[in-house]
């Protein structure tokens, strides 16, 4: 699973406009997180709200993460060798899901299930052992 997390490495004003951002920015490549096959061993702990990228929206997997940066074409290229602390995958921004970790507040979950809602995405929740649940379908 390839997740985008919301929030991990830049900010938005708020998690709704984050999420409109992203759900209709197709003409750029995003960066995103490769977590695993199956369960989400995702090393990016601080984000808790992300977007499931669709597995043909892949691109390039980097080992580790390479501080990605736009060429003069919008395409994202490395600009440091890979360091140990997360995978990092460049893609397109085709999302297949919204998915969500741990305690979020009641504005973050609303804000979850609107953008599911607007957008037609199937919301998962990762599980403590790793694992994901669907909680909503569209």
């Amino acid at each position: 699973m390839i997740v985008r997390w919301i929030g991990a490495f830049g900010k938005a004003p708020s998690l709704p406009q984050a999420f409109d951002w992203e759900l209709t920015s197709s003409q750029r490549e995003v960066c995103a997180e490769p977590c695993g096959r199956g369960a989400c061993d995702s090393r990016v702990s601080h984000a808790h709200v992300g977007l499931v990228v669709a597995r043909h929206a892949v691109r390039r997997i980097a080992k580790g993460d390479v501080w990605s940066e736009p060429d003069s074409q919008g395409y994202l290229r490395p600009s440091r060798r890979p360091n140990d602390t997360h995978g990092e995958a460049f893609c397109r921004p085709v999302y297949r899901a919204i998915i969500y970790r741990g305690r979020i507040s009641k504005a973050a979950y609303r804000a979850v299930m609107d953008a599911a809602r607007k957008y037609q995405l199937p919301v998962l929740r990762i599980l403590p052992d790793g694992q994901t649940k669907e909680v909503y379908r569209p």
